[in-house]
Order: C-alpha cells, then sequence, then structure tokens
C-alpha cells in the first residue's frame, strides 16, 4: 500500500507544481469569478448592478497587482542568489585554472613581458566573474546580437 500513498502524494506534488506554475491565469480566472460573483450575491438596484461590478473589478486588479509584484520581486530574489551561487562556483573554478596558469608561468621562467601579459589577464578575468549579473548578461547579450546582426549586414565579398 505504500507505493499508492507515495503515487497519490506525487500527483498531489505534480498538480501543486502545475497551479504554482500557472499562478496568473488562476488568480485570473479566479478574478473574474469574484467580479461576476460579488454582485451576484450583493444583489444590488439594477441601476447600481455596473457600479458594484466595476468597483469589484478594481479591487480584483488592484490585488492582483500587489500579488503579481510580489511574485515578480521573488523571482528575481531567488534568480540574484543562483547567479550569486553560480558566480562563486565559477569563480572557483577559474581561479584555481588561472594561478596554475599563473604559478606555471612563473616556473618556466617567462619573460617578464609575457609574465606581465598573464597576470593582467588573470585580473580582468576575475574582475568580470566578481561583476557577473543580471545586468551585465543583459548588456553582453545586446552586444553580442549587435555584433552578429552587423556581421550579417556586411556584404559578402
Amino acid at each position: 500500500m505504500p507505493t499508492v500513498k507515495t503515487r497519490n502524494t506525487m500527483k498531489k506534488q505534480t498538480l501543486f507544481l502545475r497551479a504554482l506554475n500557472n499562478i496568473e491565469l488562476l488568480l485570473s480566472g479566479l478574478g473574474l469569478v469574484v467580479i461576476v460573483t460579488v454582485p451576484a450575491v450583493l444583489r444590488p438596484e439594477p441601476s447600481d448592478w455596473w457600479a458594484v461590478t466595476a468597483i469589484t473589478a478594481i479591487v480584483v486588479g488592484v490585488l492582483h497587482g500587489g500579488i503579481f509584484w510580489l511574485i515578480r520581486r521573488r523571482q528575481r530574489q531567488a534568480r540574484a542568489a543562483a547567479i550569486a551561487q553560480i558566480r562563486e562556483m565559477l569563480g572557483d573554478v577559474v581561479k584555481n585554472q588561472l594561478a596554475i596558469i599563473s604559478l606555471n608561468a612563473q616556473l618556466s621562467g617567462a619573460q617578464s613581458r609575457h609574465q606581465q601579459r598573464i597576470e593582467t589577464s588573470v585580473k580582468r578575468i576575475e574582475e568580470a566573474l566578481t561583476h557577473i549579473s543580471e545586468e551585465s548578461l543583459a548588456q553582453w547579450q545586446a552586444r553580442y546580437e549587435e555584433d552578429a546582426s552587423t556581421t550579417q549586414a556586411a556584404p559578402a565579398n
């Protein structure tokens, strides 16, 4: 019998996740139900029916706005936390590899100019890792989309 209970639990979790993934649609549908139901329950005078409906719609709209704002804020916070974790992990891996490269250059007796270029490159990479964010990702994407469109627009010889 434990498998049936587990299957039911999994179905409930899957249903909950589907509902959560479509929260905007569910809240909008619920809002429409509320807008239609409130005037039916209150039974205003025929001349006031549209006023009650309009006030109900305004209240539902304001509540929707607040809820959607909270949801988006939470999503931004989760995304920022994920980016911070990725930055930390990637930074650790890259910095270790850069330290190995730098150490190898020192041990091999690389020329001072060559060694200086390596150290400059290492610092630039570390700085780029430190500044990874949603904004820097958007800037990077925009720059490469612009470069791609410029490349595609250039006539082939």
